[in-house]
């Protein structure tokens, strides 16, 4: 009994490195259907955004106001001042509020300047509103200032 043991094992070890080299195969099938409706979360945006301004003549001063959100998640609202050819204007105020001002160059604003409220929430999830109108100067604004530079009479050319 004891000779057949090696021989025993000599050929479970040949099984064990035949069945090894041998690649394995599976065939999985199966068919899940569902029916329903997806659905997806949108956040409510601020409403009746208004646009109050006021102009010198460098300078335009844009207030803000609106109804608030009612979605139950804001955190807050993001006030953006967008103009042409330059930078955008942003604040963040506090859920609290519904109101914001912002100081530009008159130039970069008037009647070239729009503005959004987005409501913030605690998802990066927003709701922005839909943009302003362009912001105007009031007619009774005071000209604009003359952008050209002024020199000294006195200076002695170079």
């Amino acid at each position: 009994m004891t000779a057949r043991r090696p021989l025993v094992l000599l050929a479970a070890t040949a099984a064990v490195v035949a069945g090894a080299a041998l690649p394995a195969q599976a065939l999985f099938e199966g068919v899940v259907t569902h029916s329903g409706s997806v659905s997806t979360a949108t956040v409510a945006p601020p409403t009746n955004v208004q646009v109050t301004t006021t102009c010198d003549s460098t300078t335009a001063t844009v207030t803000v106001t609106w109804t608030a959100s009612t979605n139950a998640r804001r955190t807050g609202y993001r006030v953006t001042l967008t103009r042409p050819d330059t930078t955008p204007l942003v604040t963040d105020t506090a859920v609290t509020e519904t109101s914001a001002t912002l100081t530009a160059d008159r130039t970069a604003v008037e009647g070239r300047g729009t503005v959004t409220v987005a409501t913030l929430t605690s998802t990066t999830w927003t709701g922005p509103s839909a943009p302003t109108p362009p912001v105007p100067c009031p007619a009774d604004a005071p000209p604009l200032a003359s952008t050209s530079t002024a020199t000294d009479p006195g200076a002695v050319p170079q």
